[in-house]
């Protein structure tokens, strides 16, 4: 089988964000996190969970980023990636250059059901 690693684009600079002081990813949907339903999704994979968790994030948000994921009970890796980009393409891209080959799963969300 094909070793996986993780990558979530937790937060940055773009030309369409508004001006927050937590990363998108740590928005409430419902009632938790966005970036929580990516984790579960990740988790309730096996060959997922057990792969390693790369967080890219920019550095203004890494502390608030850390903060949150440090009370789940998953191994991560926080990278800071750059302080402004077009778009998460143009980081797919990037990082596939750094990393060699990039398979690309993308999750979307019909309904998100909060509890």
């Amino acid at each position: 089988m094909k070793e996986l690693t993780v990558i979530l684009y937790a937060g940055g600079n773009n030309r369409l964000s508004t001006d927050l002081s937590i990363p998108k990813c740590l928005l409430s949907i419902g009632n938790r996190p966005l970036i929580w339903y990516n984790l579960q999704i990740i988790q309730s994979h096996s060959s997922l969970s057990s792969s390693p968790l790369l967080i890219l994030t920019s550095g203004q948000y890494r502390q608030v980023l850390d903060d949150y994921l440090s009370t789940l009970n998953i191994t991560y890796e926080i990278i800071i990636y750059r302080q402004y980009h077009e778009s998460t393409t143009d980081d797919q891209k990037q990082t596939e250059d750094k990393l060699g080959t990039l398979d690309v799963l993308h999750s979307c969300y019909f309904r998100i059901r909060t509890e």
